[in-house]
């Protein structure tokens, strides 16, 4: 049985929400301009193509790449987001 328990940033342990497309248009954007920090997934490989979804804590000092539907929610994953993005 799935958790009603919302998603947690896992740097910032706070609440997170699925990004806007605005969101994530500003930060596919700014990733394809090399304004913000490279995605690296679990195993080290970059990740080099457009986010089609990602999750943003709180703040909106991270956000996280969603692959197929599953959430990246490791610390090697974030994006970290500036005022391009964000």
């Amino acid at each position: 049985m799935m958790s009603d328990l919302p998603l947690r940033c896992p740097i910032t342990h706070t609440k997170l929400t699925a990004a806007s497309g605005d969101t994530l248009a500003r930060i596919n954007l700014a990733l394809a301009a090399g304004q913000l920090e490279q995605v690296i997934q679990v195993d080290g490989v970059k990740i080099n193509g457009k986010l089609e979804a990602a999750w943003i804590n709180e703040a909106g000092t991270h956000a996280y790449p969603d692959q197929q539907g599953i959430p990246v929610l490791v610390p090697d994953a974030a994006i970290l987001l500036d005022s391009h993005a964000s």
